[in-house]
């Protein structure tokens, strides 16, 4: 049987604060064996794990012991080429070497000279980082939710699914499956507008989708309701903003 291992230096007084050293495989025929050869070979009795008391320092070390797999097999040993420089590496090799290499690339170097700059990934998408109306529609039954987010938009939708209330919305979310819904972005804000004119343009979808009768929100934008009354942006504001 083949097995996979790391070796690990702990580092401060954590033991999941750790730095690899090594990685590698060994045959044997069970994991009892493969311990025991590691143990040997590295000259000293490796922990996989340890139970700390209040105080009590942990060892220098630690190992990382599994039955290894086909996937865990390939995806250390394949030889592959890297996106950006074009050498060839084996991610086993480079791990041992210090390099952070992956699937796509063979070091830390590459990976971030190929790694998009964030604000021009940003920039490069309409919207991502402006405020948004968004719709979920069930498909079933055409009704919707409108929501707004300064967030990336993503992430909002991530966080009605599993991060849900009580709300009447979320509700419904959990007696459906996630491919019930479509999401959509419906307008995207000018960065500059306030929290209250961002309000007035969720307001603004809430009223023409009905989407309080006939949809899936509570209550209109959390914003006009605090103001109640007292908005002080009339329809030309909301117009120019929207």
């Amino acid at each position: 049987m083949k097995f996979f291992y790391q070796l690990k230096s702990i580092n401060g007084t954590g033991w999941h604060d750790s730095t690899l050293l090594y990685t590698g495989f060994i045959e044997a025929a069970d994991k009892k064996e493969a311990k025991a050869k590691l143990d040997n070979e590295f000259q000293m009795k490796l922990k996989e794990r340890v139970v700390l008391k209040d105080g009590q320092k942990p060892p220098d070390y630690k190992l990382y012991l599994i039955q290894s797999s086909d996937s865990v097999i390939d995806f250390y040993l394949s030889e592959r080429k890297c996106m950006t420089c074009s050498e060839n590496y084996i991610i086993l090799e480079q791990r041992n070497l210090g390099h952070h290499a992956s699937r796509e690339t063979c070091s830390d170097k590459c990976r971030s000279h190929n790694r998009p700059k964030v604000p021009e990934y940003f920039d490069s998408l309409d919207g991502y980082r402006k405020p948004v109306i968004y719709r979920i529609t069930n498909k079933h039954n055409g009704k919707c939710y409108i929501g707004k987010t300064k967030q990336p938009f993503t992430l909002r939708w991530w966080q009605h699914f599993f991060h849900p209330t009580d709300s009447k919305f979320h509700k419904a979310i959990q007696e459906s499956q996630v491919h019930d819904w479509s999401f959509e972005i419906v307008e995207s804000i000018d960065g500059k507008a306030t929290d209250e004119e961002i309000a007035l343009c969720e307001q603004k979808w809430i009223s023409n989708m009905d989407s309080i009768a006939n949809g899936y929100n509570s209550v209109p934008s959390r914003k006009i309701e605090e103001q109640s009354q007292q908005t002080a942006f009339d329809g030309e504001v909301l117009n120019e903003r929207c």
